[in-house]
Order: C-alpha cells, then sequence, then structure tokens
C-alpha cells in the first residue's frame, strides 16, 4: 500500500511539473523570444529587429507613414543598421506600400530594396544596390554614376540610363575609411538654391558629430539658412555643366 501511495504522489508531482512547464513553454512561444527578431512598431514604420545579427528590416510603412510624399528612411535602429527596406520569406516578398510617396531617400546601410509606390517621382541612393528597378529618376552619388551605366544601354538594374543622374549635393563622413566610400546622403537641388538639412546626423565610434562643413579641414561651417550652391554655368553650346556641392562632417573626439 505505502509503495502504490508513493507512485501515486511521484506521479501526480510529475504530472504537476509537466503542466507547468507546458505553461512556461507556451508563455516563450507567445512572447516571440524564441524568434531571431522582434516586430516593433513606431510611428512611421514596422520593424523587424535582429538584435543578435546586429540588422534591422523596415518591414512596412505605417498608416501615418503611408501618407508622406517624402520618406527619409532612417539608416539605423536601436543601434542597428537598416540593411533591408521591403523583405522577403519563402516565395513571397513583402513591399514597402504607398501611393502619397513622391520621393524616397535610401539609407547608405541599405542593400536590398522592395517597394511598391506607384506614384513616385524620385529616389536618391547613396550606393549601390542590385535588384533596384524603378519608373522614376534615380539619383546616384557622382562617384559612382559610371560604375552604375558602365554595362550598355541599361544599367544592371535594368533601368534606362535616360532615368538615371548625378545628385548635385553629397554628404561625406569625412574621415578615413569611413563606410560607404565616404557618401552619408545624397540630394538634389537647383543651382543656387537652398541645401535641406539631413533629418539624420551620421555616427562615428569615439567621436560626437559636430556639424556640415564646406572644406573636408572644416573651417567654414554651412549656414543651410542662408548659403546658396553655385548659379547654374553652362558650356559653349548653352548646355548646362553639372556642379556637384560636397558638405563635410566634422568630428569632435569624445
Amino acid at each position: 500500500m505505502y509503495y502504490i501511495k508513493r507512485v501515486l504522489i511521484i506521479a501526480l508531482v510529475m504530472i504537476l511539473l509537466l503542466i507547468i512547464a507546458s505553461a512556461v513553454l507556451l508563455l516563450y512561444l507567445r512572447s516571440g523570444h524564441w524568434r531571431p527578431y522582434r516586430d516593433e512598431v513606431t510611428e512611421l514604420y514596422e520593424y523587424r529587429y535582429y538584435r543578435e545579427l546586429g540588422r534591422t528590416t523596415i518591414k512596412a510603412l505605417t498608416e501615418q507613414g503611408q501618407q508622406l510624399e517624402i520618406l527619409d528612411l532612417p539608416y539605423e535602429y536601436k543601434g542597428t543598421p537598416v540593411t533591408e527596406l521591403g523583405y522577403h520569406q519563402g516565395l513571397i516578398d513583402y513591399l514597402l506600400t504607398s501611393s502619397a510617396v513622391k520621393t524616397v531617400y535610401v539609407p547608405y546601410t541599405a542593400t536590398y530594396i522592395e517597394l511598391d509606390f506607384p506614384n513616385l517621382e524620385q529616389i536618391f541612393v547613396c550606393r549601390l544596390i542590385y535588384g533596384l528597378s524603378s519608373d522614376a529618376i534615380i539619383f546616384v552619388p557622382s562617384g559612382n554614376y559610371e560604375t552604375v551605366i558602365s554595362h550598355s544601354t541599361k544599367n544592371q538594374h535594368g533601368n534606362p540610363i535616360e532615368i538615371i543622374k548625378k545628385a548635385n549635393i553629397s554628404f561625406n563622413f569625412n574621415y578615413e575609411e569611413s563606410p560607404n566610400e565616404g557618401y552619408f546622403r545624397i540630394d538634389n537641388t537647383e543651382y543656387g538654391g537652398k541645401i535641406t538639412q539631413p533629418q539624420y546626423q551620421p555616427k562615428r565610434e569615439g567621436y560626437t558629430f559636430a556639424g556640415w562643413y564646406k572644406d573636408a579641414d572644416c573651417t567654414d561651417a554651412w549656414d543651410f539658412e542662408n548659403d546658396l550652391t553655385p548659379e547654374e554655368a553652362v558650356d559653349d553650346e548653352g548646355v548646362a555643366v553639372y556642379q556637384e556641392t560636397i558638405l563635410y562632417a566634422k568630428w569632435s573626439k569624445i
């Protein structure tokens, strides 16, 4: 009799432990912590944040994000680079979609893009991104322009050469061994016009960003309220001459 009671007690304890373990497992699965990523939502974007892998995907625009005409995408989230705009899962491509967006600034960290913006007019891409296809004007850094169009009458993305333009504004990291061949951001403006100050500031380990300057030695700061780009110049045949304005980041050592 004693032996039977002991066996029953052990069995009940094991059942209780199994119930507790099952409940803990269920809570863990529901929490999503078992996944290599976490889906998080901010005011404008839905992120897929891969903390352990050190990268982030912008998987969608929120309802408020879809109302923007100018989409200036961030280059980082929680200290990790934004490497994908839209994403691919299985046989399905998940695109960033919006009928309102007319201008897109692609972060220099992005290596993959899936966009569905039917009214897009211009897109600024400051690094080579294979697979980018668009009917909008594609602005690229002057330093990458020849590479983009070098393969034939169409570039490697399948876009006609006519829609690929050199951006006339570039923001340079301005230090040796900087990422993306020194390009932090590009823009384009009418000659003789003002430059829009970037929404995001560059980062450098061990330094703080101290503003944008007209020269690499950072002796003359650019005044975004008053300074203008050069006036339009033409050659002997009356064709406008390309002129690039480069702004250089200044760094203060921490």
